[in-house]
Parts: C-alpha cells; sequence; structure tokens
C-alpha cells in the first residue's frame, strides 16, 4: 500500500507504483512544474508533451491502437478550424518550418512537408536545394521520376535539364510519350507519339520520319523550306490544251486536257484517268477567229462524262472566255475530258486554253 508513502526517485519525476509497497521515480518519465510540461523518454521536456527514445540514434515506436488524433480547443470538444500547424514533427522545437505539418485552412485540410503554412492540400516545400519529390530506388540515379528544386520535372532521368524531361531506357522500345485511347489489352487509336529515337508521329504509331503524319495538315501561316523561303499555299500547276483541228459548226466534240489533241466524237477517246486527287479551276480559252454575231463556242470541263461548273463561253465577235469562279474537285482514277460546242452558223477555227491545277 503506498498511500501516504515517500516518494521515490528526484524531483519532477513522476510517481508510479513500484512493487506495491513503494513508490517509485524514473529520470525520464518527468513532469516540469515551472513550464507546464511531460516529458517520457526525456528528463528535459521541450513543449507541452516530449516524447524521446531513451538511447540516441536508436528508433522507438509510438504506438495508437483504435485512438483518432483530434486537433480541437481545450475548453471545448470543437475541432478548430483553419489553423495552420495544428499537429506537427520536427527535431526541435526553435528551428521552423517542420518536417510535416497538419493543419486546416479555408475549411480544408492541409498537410505540409517542410513549411508550417502549406498553400494547398499538400505543399512540399524545397529546402536548401534538396529534391522535394522522387519515385525510384533510394539511389537518384535509378529514379523513374523526379521533381528537382528547381521544379523540373523528369521522367526515366535523375536531372532533367527543361520543365519536362523525357528519357526511356537504353535499349528499350516503349515510346517517350504518347497521347491514345487504350483498352487494357492494346492500344486503339493514338494520336501523338514520341518513339523511343524521338520521331513524332501524329495518327500513327510508327513514324518513318522525324515528323509522320497520317492525315490532312493545316498549315495557315504557310511552310517554311530550308533554303529561307515560305510557301503560303498549295503548288499549282497549269494545264493547257490545244486543238489540232479546226471546229465544225453546229457539232460538239471532245478533247484531251493536254498540250496538244485531235477533236473526238467519241468522248470515250478523249478522256485520261486523272493520276492524283486534284482540283481545278481558272479556266481560259482563246480562238483563232470569232463566231460570228450571234455564234458561240462553249467550251467545258468534264467529270467522269458528265458537265462540271468550270465552263466559258466565246460569243459574237469576242475571241476570248474565262471562268474564274468555278472550281472542280477530281480524285485518282476520275476520267476527265474537254467537250467543245460551237453552235451552227458559227465560225469554226482552232483553239487553245488553260486550267489551274492544284494537287
Amino acid at each position: 500500500n503506498c498511500v501516504g508513502g515517500t516518494p521515490g526517485g528526484s524531483d519532477s519525476q513522476i510517481q508510479y507504483n513500484n512493487g506495491g509497497t513503494a513508490f517509485g521515480g524514473a529520470t525520464n518519465f518527468v513532469f516540469d512544474d515551472v513550464n507546464t510540461r511531460v516529458g517520457l523518454g526525456t528528463s528535459t521536456p521541450g513543449s507541452l508533451f516530449s516524447l524521446a527514445s531513451l538511447t540516441a540514434n536508436t528508433n522507438a515506436d509510438f504506438l495508437l491502437s483504435g485512438i483518432n488524433m483530434i486537433y480541437a480547443s481545450s475548453s471545448t470538444s470543437t475541432i478548430l478550424s483553419d489553423t495552420f500547424n495544428a499537429f506537427s514533427f520536427a527535431t526541435t522545437t526553435t528551428v521552423s518550418p517542420p518536417i510535416l505539418s497538419i493543419g486546416s485552412s479555408g475549411g480544408l485540410p492541409r498537410v505540409g512537408i517542410g513549411t508550417s503554412t502549406p498553400g494547398a492540400m499538400l505543399s512540399i516545400n524545397t529546402l536548401s536545394g534538396a529534391i522535394p519529390f522522387l519515385v525510384g530506388s533510394s539511389t537518384v540515379a535509378s529514379t523513374t521520376f523526379i521533381i528537382d528544386s528547381l521544379g523540373n520535372v523528369g521522367v526515366g532521368t535523375s536531372s532533367p535539364g527543361s520543365l519536362l524531361s523525357l528519357s526511356g531506357p537504353g535499349g528499350g522500345t516503349k515510346p517517350l510519350f504518347m497521347i491514345s485511347t487504350t483498352t487494357v489489352s492494346n492500344v486503339v487509336n493514338t494520336a501523338l507519339i514520341i518513339d523511343k529515337d524521338g520521331k513524332v508521329g501524329v495518327g500513327t504509331t510508327t513514324p518513318q520520319g522525324d515528323l509522320a503524319v497520317a492525315g490532312v495538315i493545316f498549315a495557315g501561316g504557310g511552310v517554311k523550306f530550308g533554303d529561307g523561303n515560305t510557301q503560303t499555299a498549295a503548288a499549282a500547276s497549269i494545264m493547257t490544251f490545244r486543238s489540232e483541228d479546226s471546229m465544225t459548226a453546229g457539232t460538239t466534240r471532245f478533247m484531251g486536257p493536254y498540250q496538244s489533241s485531235a477533236l473526238e466524237g467519241t468522248e470515250s477517246n478523249a478522256q485520261i484517268d486523272a493520276p492524283i486527287a486534284f482540283t481545278a479551276s481558272n479556266l481560259y480559252v482563246r480562238t483563232g477567229a470569232a463566231p460570228g454575231a450571234g455564234k458561240t463556242l462553249v467550251v467545258t470541263l468534264r467529270k467522269n462524262s458528265a458537265d462540271t461548273a468550270l465552263t466559258c463561253t466565246v460569243s459574237d465577235t469576242n475571241t476570248t472566255c474565262t471562268d474564274l469562279s468555278n472550281s472542280v474537285t477530281f480524285v485518282a482514277g476520275d476520267d476527265v475530258a474537254l467537250s467543245i460546242v460551237l453552235s451552227a452558223g458559227a465560225t469554226g477555227g482552232m483553239f487553245f486554253g488553260s486550267i489551274k491545277v492544284v494537287p
């Protein structure tokens, strides 16, 4: 029975039942009545409650089982809000910032590493040039993901040289970067890829050059070439045609769209197949003789044996005509020909012309 017994230990040591018949005290279990502090594992508590390992550089466990740690007002059970650094871990009570700080601000929880005033729900503050975030082994050299002290992000490299640096494993086949729609088992549709060799593919996973695009490229400002020249429009060519024969009044004839062509009575004899897709426009026609008053010569570009909108008429005493408003699109394999219609009583003759062609 320890009631009324003699205290054990020394001043400030918290008393406990020592064997059932006497009080006991321990050097590292104390109450500092001057500063109102409790120490466990230390005789000089530096804060309200100080917990320390009994042996320097030796780990000690602090176990909470089924306990919620709540920061609240000392006079009520209300949990305080908007309180930075409500709970922290540090190596000293005098040096800021702490190793880990937990608090709240703006009604949201805040966790800070290396800062007591986290600016977001999770804030990591770089101290003395230290690396703030790393995914990998304990050695930086084998890092898979890193954010260095300057904010540079490295994937596959421990020393990013820019805001974002990507480095694939040596001898690997995986791309450095990919934007795609995927399933669990495979890539379904790739929008952009940078392969292991740095080649860029748009709409393709296997770029064959430094830049490969499987689709249409739009260059609103033009394309600049290595010689310094900038091309702002697609390269155009001129398709010229010239009749080898004179037209007979009141007839319709056909000819191929090339430099020198015979007039044919059957269109299939004059047609050529379009070798590539192209757009035809700007039709010009000149005749060797005017058709005559009230007479006409009509030249029309034909597509697959049908008239197109690209057409012009030489009439009366004129010898030229143009169509600068209409255009016609052809795909590879389309049949291309010209039809020439000379009205009855008109003066016939040879003629020639040109059409603008843009691939």
